[in-house]
């Protein structure tokens, strides 16, 4: 049988008729609207926050789709009395009962409205606003108290677990105060205080009062356990310390004090003593802003309101109508019970109408001495008028009861249900209007289960005490097994079951054993050691013998429950996880297959939910792939595979194929409450929840909207709009359901809905509306909105939906080897890198152009652009470096693309390294000694040290005498590392030594390269012998002399003539072979010969020139006289010539005795006489 219902339903309580009172769960905070005492807005244990417009008659939630829906106390929801359209809400996972040993859903934070409470932003997030906040600080602590300043609603102060803090742009961004360290519990402003300098007050469990005088930057201990009133209270009353520290403040006195309100109560819980007795050391008083203390009331005074529990249960409050003088003031003061004073705490007197254990006072506005006093405690909401009595608020579809476990009456409709509640009892929906339920025990009730067989039999647990009902749950006989006071103490959640199959059996957890009753609890033969508390039993619809229990972490199971000495256990706990079990089924159908819920966080998606049998080794995850609490598991059983629902945290989840897939089972109409217990009947579910009450699977009666979403309005990656999703919103109710708006309410303004259809419209019963949504990316990042819907529809008259969808853009991704760098590449030449460009986006990247900054890096040609790389792919594009002179080189790429960051600019490198001349020649250049008219080579070798080719452009030489080889063409290109032998030649033109200057030009870049080249051109020398000196001939005789023109040099001597210098007919060289060359070490001989026929002696000068550098001419002087003797002198040889003066007659012949040797340079080397 499948599921008759279609929606959830809240089935109350609402209220919990308890005779004297209706109550409700626990309230934890009461915000009164300043300027309209008939709206209220209460924040719950795990309930949410709810809102009333006419003074508590009628409620509704406001908070069911936060992510956390227990609300700190005292005072965690705050209007602001300037913007009364301004809520803020702290959450808490403060426990929901002093019993509690697990806390459930964590806080969430810190959420702000400015609609009224129709919807809500969770400071700390970005959504919707984008505005800057450190709020996320509070997402994991334990909110007390939100206060906003009168004066200025930007200024907000906060107290915590974590601390006291203040904002100063209305939320959104926090700094801690100096303060003690402690769980402020409690934070009161002066309002009368001066607006630079707001006076505050605040209690630190275990530290005191703590005061700033400079808005909440810096915190004075004002009071502490040294106090020496507090110190006179504990040591007077046995405690050991201080816990808990609630502060008030008096109203301003009448004549208002400028220095601010001079006038604060305190009272604290004692440590150290019996939990349960009377722990409040008293209340204290200063009326001079905390210098001094006095004690109004003791402990004593206090007790006849009764234990705070530890602190559980604390709060004081001042009636602002109060004179504010410290003696007439009016002190609302709650623990397990309530009281008031009328003078200033002295005395109390007791309040009725009231449930117990107190959480928060508050004031609403009234004519009159007193104002309008409200309390929230354990029953819910109260208020008062006037005098004492109190007055219940809980109805009117107010619904925050925090249930553990709920069962329902095995008859043929469910007609009954059952449940037992936090300090609430056990109710059942037995003689009761709903969604009134009645409690038939009180106290705090754990378990409750009908019997399986006895008509309106209901066994449960309240606290210690195993209870037996036979009128449906109407009232309960005590039915406690003998266990000993140590084995019933603490028994939190333990267990009551029954077997469905046998009327009587019946099932109690002590803390140590498993007790078992054949006979409806009359009597408790059997019981068995468990080692712990079992919070879950289950038997096995198909076998009776099977009984599944879950202890702990560890689950064990009976095959043997209901045989003559069983009741035997065997611990199956096998591969489970090791977290609280919270849940655990057999299958209706299969008695040996046992389903288990685990509750806690596994730390991954999974780990909740499993399966096994009794012949299994271990178990099989069925999970969802979520990772949040679970709590309750129900089995159908009446189709196969069997339905499972699973009760979480935040909803109930349902799996129709035996846990292969889930889906959330009607989010629209169940609230985000931790839920504890499930109970399918007969194709009726229905769900227990901690903090809201029950709700059952229905068929509605009225409008009824249920939601299909195109891909849950999941747009995902969107790279161009608009993109358009479907919103079919159903009408599965069984009225017409009025549609009067679907538009997008907050967040992303890229989601809008089409105006077609317009609103409002009618849905009629069974039938549906398709909206279109529809999407434009406006920004960069992921994109949110809410859609909301507004319908006629009773539970679910707002609905709001997320849109979502990520703008898609590609992402430029560029990657080159060795961070751009190319290394080396000689000039003109190349080195190839390959450029990467990658699409990291989730669009087609449009690469529109690729620029280089310098010539030396050159890219690719592109036929077309732009290149289009599909998301996730990458194209390759070769960059070359290609430099054209030498040297580093540096450039960048401009990469221009569709890429919404902009164009990517990649920097790249690379080295041209120099060709390297270097000039190397032998002997230093020194070509030696070379001869004018000859020459002589010497190698200038040209290397190439350098990594690249050298390009040699010209050689010269600053003298023409050395030579540089002629090229027929330049450049000359030499190779890394190779050498050129370049001949220079000296060839000398003129004497002596020479040297000059060769230059290389080459593309080396340290310029030209210079070498130096030397040599000598020596000349032949000339010397010479002989004498010049003739002397004395005889008249008409010849005189004749040899000299010898000698080279003694190293090179050719040129002697271009020798002459006389006047012609004589006297003298005569013999031979003139001149101009003429004297190789070096060779002589000439001239002959000079002399004719004496002058009368009178006769000088002549022989002048000798040649190419002889250091004497280029030579001066001889010649001598010879003539002796008169007679014609006959001349021989036959000279006679003709010599006899002429002698009238032709000749004497005889001449002789060597014609010539005087009268010389006495004969022979010798000759000089110059002189020098022309």
């Amino acid at each position: 049988m499948s599921l008759n219902g279609t929606v959830w339903a809240p089935i109350g309580p609402s209220p919990i008729d308890q005779g004297a009172i209706s109550a409700n769960g626990q309230v934890t905070t009461i915000a009164v609207h300043p300027n309209n005492p008939n709206v209220i807005v209460i924040g719950t244990a795990w309930g949410g926050v709810w809102r009333t417009r006419d003074g508590g008659t009628t409620w509704t939630p406001i908070f069911d789709r936060a992510p956390s829906l227990g609300i700190g106390g005292p005072a965690a929801i705050a209007i602001d009395p300037t913007n009364t359209d301004t809520l803020y809400v702290g959450t808490s996972s403060r426990d929901g009962s002093q019993f509690s040993r697990d806390s459930t859903q964590p806080p969430a934070g810190l959420f702000r409205s400015t609609d009224g409470g129709s919807s809500w932003i969770r400071l700390g997030t970005t959504y919707p606003l984008n505005t800057p906040t450190n709020a996320s600080l509070f997402f994991n602590l334990i909110i007390n108290v939100v206060v906003v300043d009168p004066a200025n609603s930007q200024a907000l102060y906060l107290a915590c677990n974590g601390g006291l803090f203040f904002s100063t742009d209305g939320g959104f961004n926090w700094t801690q105060g100096t303060a003690p360290a402690g769980d402020v519990r409690s934070l009161v402003l002066d309002p009368t205080s001066a607006a630079g300098a707001r006076i505050l007050y605040a209690g630190i469990g275990g530290v005191g009062v703590v005061q700033s005088t400079d808005g909440g930057r810096n915190w004075a201990t004002i009071l502490n356990a040294a106090t020496p009133v507090v110190a006179n209270s504990i040591s007077g009353g046995g405690f050991t310390g201080i816990g808990k520290v609630v502060v008030a403040l008096a109203p301003p006195a009448s004549v208002a004090n400028p220095a601010g309100i001079q006038v604060l109560y305190t009272t604290m819980v004692g440590t150290g003593v019996t939990f349960g007795s009377a722990d409040v050391l008293g209340l204290f008083q200063s009326t001079d802003q905390g210098a001094n203390w006095t004690t109004r009331a003791s402990t004593a005074v206090l007790s006849s309101i009764g234990t705070s529990y530890g602190g559980y249960a604390c709060h004081m409050a001042v009636d602002p109508k109060s004179p504010g003088d410290g003696s007439g003031d009016v002190i609302y003061l709650g623990m397990l019970g309530q009281g008031r004073s009328s003078d200033a705490g002295a005395t109390f007197t007791g309040l009725t109408g009231l449930h117990a254990d107190t959480q928060t006072w508050a004031f609403g506005p009234q004519a009159g001495p007193l104002s309008v006093a409200y309390c929230g405690n354990d029953g819910g909401i109260f208020s008062c008028t006037a005098g004492v009595n109190f007055a219940s608020l809980n109805a009117g579809g107010l619904q925050t009861a925090l249930f553990y476990n709920l069962d329902v009456k095995p008859d043929a409709s469910g007609s009954v249900t059952v449940g037992a509640l936090q300090d609430n009892g056990i109710v059942t929906t037995a003689g009761g209007a709903a969604p009134t339920w009645k409690m038939g025990a009180g106290g705090d009730g754990f378990d409750v289960a009908y019997d399986g067989q006895l008509g309106s039999q209901v066994y449960g647990r309240r606290n210690t005490t195993i209870l037996r009902s036979t009128d449906d749950g109407g009232s309960y006989a005590n039915i406690t097994p003998s266990w000993s006071a140590a084995e019933s103490a603490n028994p939190y959640l333990a267990a009551v079951a029954t077997d469905p199959n046998t009327g009587g059996v019946v099932y109690a957890s002590s803390n140590q054993n498993l007790w078992q009753s054949l006979d409806g609890g009359a009597t408790w033969p059997n019981s068995v050691a468990i080692n712990g508390t079992a919070t879950e039993a289950d038997v096995a619809p198909a076998d009776s013998n099977n009984l599944v229990i879950s202890v702990g972490s560890r689950v064990l199971v009976s095959s043997d429950a209901l045989a003559a000495g069983g009741l035997t256990f065997t611990d199956i706990t096998r591969n489970l996880p090791g977290g609280f079990v919270g849940g655990v089924a057999f299958d209706p159908n299969d008695p040996s297959m046992i389903y288990a819920a685990i509750g806690g966080f596994s730390g991954f998606p999974g780990g909740h939910v499993f399966r096994t049998s009794l012949t299994a080794a271990t178990w099989t995850d069925i999970s969802p792939a979520l990772d949040l609490p679970f709590n309750a598991i129900a089995v159908d059983g009446s189709e196969t595979p069997t339905a499972l629902y699973a009760g979480t945290d935040f909803g109930v989840l349902r799996s129709v194929d035996g846990g292969a897939t889930w889906s959330v089972l009607d989010d629209l109409h169940f609230p985000r409450a931790p839920v504890f217990e499930l109970v399918y009947h007969r194709g009726e579910l229905r769900a227990a929840t901690f903090g809201r009450g029950v709700f059952s699977f229905v068929v509605p009666q009225g409008p009824s909207i249920a939601v299909d979403l195109e891909r849950n309005l999941e747009f995902g990656t969107v790279c161009e709009g608009p993109q358009f999703l479907t919103l079919e919103i159903f009408n599965v109710g069984a009225t017409d359901l009025v549609v009067t708006s679907v538009q997008r309410l907050m967040g992303s303004t890229g989601f809008s809905v089409l105006a077609t259809p317009g609103t409002p419209l009618v849905i009629q019963a069974g039938e549906q509306v398709d909206f279109t949504v529809r999407y434009v990316p406006s920004g960069t990042a992921s994109e949110t909105a809410t859609i909301r819907i507004l319908s006629n529809d009773p539970s679910a008259p707002v609905v709001d939906l997320a849109a979502t969808g990520v703008p898609g853009a590609p992402r430029l991704v560029t990657a080159i080897a060795d961070s751009g760098y190319f290394g080396s590449a000689c000039r003109d030449s190349f080195v190839d890198r390959d450029l990467v460009l990658h699409n990291g986006g989730t669009c087609a990247l449009h690469v529109t152009g690729i620029a280089s900054s310098s010539p030396d890096f050159q890219l690719p040609s592109v036929v077309l652009y732009p290149l289009v790389v599909a998301a996730g792919d990458a194209i390759t594009l070769p960059v070359r470096f290609h430099p054209t002179s030498v040297g580093p080189k540096a450039g960048t790429l401009t990469i221009s693309s569709n890429d919404p960051a902009g164009a990517r600019v990649i920097a790249v490198s690379g080295m041209a390294p120099a060709p390297k001349l270097d000039l190397v020649v032998a002997d230093s250049g020194d070509l030696g000694k070379v001869c004018v008219g000859s020459f002589k080579d010497l190698p200038l070798t040209l290397i190439n040290s350098g990594p690249c080719p050298l390009t040699v452009s010209g050689m010269t030489s600053s003298d023409v005498q050395f030579v540089v080889p002629s090229v027929s063409s330049y450049p000359i290109l030499i190779a890394p590392g190779t050498a050129v032998a370049m001949p220079i030649r000296f060839a000398p033109t003129s004497f002596g030594a020479k040297s000059a200057t060769v230059t290389v030009t080459s593309d080396d870049p340290a310029g030209p390269k210079t070498v130096t080249m030397r040599g000598e051109a020596p000349s032949g020398t000339l010397v010479i012998t002989g004498s010049t000196c003739i002397g004395g001939v005889k008249e008409c005789c010849l005189g004749e002399r040899t000299i010898a023109l000698c080279n003694v040099g190293e090179c050719d001597l040129h002697v271009k003539s020798v002459a006389f210098r006047r012609k004589s007919p006297h003298w005569r060289l013999i031979n003139s072979p001149f101009p003429t060359t004297l190789r070096p070490g060779s002589c000439l001989s001239v002959l000079i010969r002399y004719k004496a026929t002058e009368k009178c002696p006769r000088a002549c000068e022989l002048v000798i020139v040649s190419d002889d550098p250091a004497n280029p001419v030579r001066t001889l002087d010649v001598m010879a006289y003539t002796i008169p003797g007679g014609c006959d002198c001349c021989d036959a040889k000279g006679r003709e010539n010599c006899c002429g003066g002698c009238g032709g007659k000749c004497n005889g012949p001449c002789n060597t005795q014609a010539i005087d040797s009268c010389c006495g340079d004969e022979g010798d080397d000759m000089q110059d006489d002189e020098k022309s």
